[in-house]
């Protein structure tokens, strides 16, 4: 078995969604592309999940979004519902793909965005939100799907560059 072919460890994914968080919060979320800003959670849950699978990318999407939820304050468990429900439908990806095609895994990712922006509106208007909103939400988690699958491929790139650096010293 490759180092490709096996899914990340918890404590590397626990130090990568508290980084995803501490930059989403502070930051991130300001830098906007026709209303949509990177979730470098959902790409990170998705990228999981693709190559982990269903049920440790549900609990993996589960956990962060149980801390986003923490943070926000106001929305509930909108996003614990949605990324775990990203993070498992990116997972039945993993049954279909290769762990190391990239632009499988950027289907993947923008199927999580999609699935996780979907589930995250649906209960956020559950829990009182103005529902007549429908149309800006699905235009902001469409362009979500572009600007979250650039971002993934510069991280696969940087990712990619860093393993090969490694691996010729």
């Amino acid at each position: 078995m490759n180092e490709v072919d096996r899914p990340a460890r918890w404590p590397s994914l626990a130090l990568e969604a508290a980084i995803a968080l501490v930059l989403q919060s502070t930051w991130l979320h300001r830098l906007t592309f026709r209303g949509a800003s990177i979730d470098l959670l959902v790409v990170f849950v998705a990228w999981y999940a693709a190559t982990a699978g269903p049920g440790r990318g549900l609990v993996f999407g589960a956990l962060c979004g149980l801390a986003e939820d923490a943070l926000a304050m106001q929305t509930g468990v909108a996003h614990t519902v949605a990324l775990a429900l990203a993070g498992a439908v990116c997972g039945l990806g993993s049954r279909f793909v290769l762990p190391d095609s990239v632009f499988a895994i950027a289907g993947i990712v923008v199927a999580g965005a999609l699935v996780n922006g979907a589930v995250f509106w649906a209960a956020m208007s559950l829990g009182g939100y103005p529902a007549g909103l429908g149309g800006l939400h699905f235009h902001r988690t469409m362009w979500s799907g572009l600007v979250d699958v650039v971002c993934f491929l510069v991280l696969w790139s940087a990712w990619a560059w860093l393993r090969n650096r490694q691996s010729i010293r």
